[in-house]
């Protein structure tokens, strides 16, 4: 995680506007919200508003793919997904280093998180099937992060110094370790012939209903290598099952859309969650690590702790992965 963070001084707010070629008069920069890669600031110019992301992971930024994830995205735009659009600087690149930090710029989206993701079941699969049917290439070098995690060994050892160091979440932790075993079986990596290009982060919390009362898809910066089975099973983890319940309507609404909407991937048993589960367990590793290291600011120590704590609770169990596969392979 990066050590430095963006401030809003006169000279950072002039400094980014000329990158971008906008008029640095009246210019003003606001921190928004933040997540678990960035934060959002709002840039008000005299013309319009952006939305300039600050980005917390410098050494996971892989500036050669972002032409591509652009191009993604804009090729799903065209097929009916809403989002928000990458601008580039002066010089052309996506990438804009302000002091110690870099930054992304994109259009700006006035609207409001969702607060009753079933109420958008439709909308997922749609969206999702609109993404999958271009059957977009994959490119460049595979991101293990979505189909690979921490060794047992390595779970263990975590578990040991967040004892010994006293960690909020430690006894939770430990107590988690045989399901985190029990998990990590089924986290197997992509057979090659399945991957396409995909969003892979379709969370609620990537998604806007804006001032026209439609859905817009934001953060793209985990575009890569995937396999359509295991986003839809992903997507139907991360929006339709709550407290360790799935919502049996939301998730048939959700096939049943994608597959009208001309999706292919069927979920064919719990190894369809491969995705979903290195992601939740790679997560907790990293935000843990990240408080191990114990380098990072006070806020984000604190959103670490708050991120493994919840991170554990969510880790589903065997049985509710069976019946969801179960239920959405009807």
């Amino acid at each position: 995680m990066c050590s430095a963070e963006l401030t809003a001084t006169a000279e950072t707010v002039d400094h980014l506007c000329r990158r971008y070629g906008f008029p640095t008069r009246h210019a003003r920069l606001t921190p928004t919200v933040r997540g678990a890669n960035g934060r959002i600031w709002r840039l008000d110019t005299t013309d319009t508003r952006y939305a300039v992301k600050e980005l917390f992971w410098e050494h996971d930024v892989r500036p050669e793919a972002i032409p591509h994830e652009v191009a993604f995205r804009n090729a799903t735009v065209r097929n009916g997904v809403r989002s928000p659009a990458s601008i580039p600087n002066v010089d052309g690149s996506y990438l804009t280093r302000l002091g110690n930090v870099l930054v992304r710029l994109y259009t700006w989206v006035d609207g409001h998180p969702i607060t009753t993701p079933s109420n958008a079941a439709s909308w997922v699969g749609r969206t999702l099937a609109q993404m999958h049917v271009l059957h977009y290439p994959a490119t460049g070098p595979h991101d293990h992060w979505f189909d690979r995690c921490p060794s047992s060994q390595e779970w263990r050892q975590l578990a040991r110094d967040a004892t010994t160091a006293q960690a909020v979440w430690a006894p939770q932790l430990a107590q988690a370790l045989p399901l985190v075993d029990e998990l990590s079986i089924l986290v197997t990596p992509v057979a090659t012939d399945e991957l396409i290009t995909c969003h892979l982060d379709l969370h609620p919390s990537n998604v806007l209903l804006n001032d026209n009362q439609e859905l817009v898809l934001l953060d793209w910066d985990n575009t890569g290598n995937g396999s359509a089975e295991r986003e839809l099973a992903s997507a139907l983890m991360a929006w339709h099952v709550h407290n360790g319940r799935p919502n049996d309507a939301a998730v048939l609404a959700t096939v049943k859309a994608y597959r009208a909407a001309g999706g292919q991937a069927s979920i064919t048993g719990t190894h369809s969650f491969g995705t979903h589960l290195a992601t939740s367990l790679n997560y907790i590793h990293v935000w843990a690590d990240t408080i191990r290291a114990s380098s990072a600011s006070a806020e984000h120590l604190d959103f670490a702790n708050r991120q493994v704590t919840q991170g554990l609770n969510r880790l589903p169990t065997p049985q509710l992965l069976t019946s969801l596969a179960e239920l959405a392979g009807r």
